[in-house]
């Protein structure tokens, strides 16, 4: 929580309104509080800004093995198998899903270009 004094409002997450709302929470006892101090401000929650769109959602060790497959070189077929650890039996000590992905963006660009570009279109910036 915190005090916006230029807008003259008590301004709160939504994760912090949510736990206000419940009597006897250490965030409803500051609201009471800072609504005594503050009795001519209002209160504000505020939207979460940082949603993130461009997830790749999707984006599966079986989607990432069938794409090298049809589009991909023998070389980088290879590439995948051994950093998932699928030909020796190692998977425990493969590399972590975001390090795959981002080993697969970078020998695939064409699918975060792809991706980028459906975002754009969504959000209204290409015609």
């Amino acid at each position: 929580m915190k005090i916006n004094n230029i807008k003259k409002r008590i301004e709160l997450t939504e994760v912090e309104n949510k736990k206000a709302c419940i009597y006897g929470t250490d965030e409803y006892k500051d609201l009471v509080s800072m609504r005594h101090t503050f009795s001519d401000y209002s209160i504000y929650v505020v939207k979460n800004k940082n949603k993130r769109t461009d997830s790749l959602k999707g984006l599966t060790y079986a989607y990432m093995e069938a794409y090298i497959e049809k589009h991909g070189s023998p070389q980088q077929i290879n590439e995948f198998k051994y950093l998932r650890g699928s030909d020796d039996g190692l998977s425990h000590l493969s590399p972590s899903y975001g390090e795959i992905k981002k080993w697969f963006l970078s020998q695939f660009p064409e699918i975060l270009e792809y991706s980028q570009k459906i975002n754009s279109i969504l959000r209204g910036e290409v015609a």
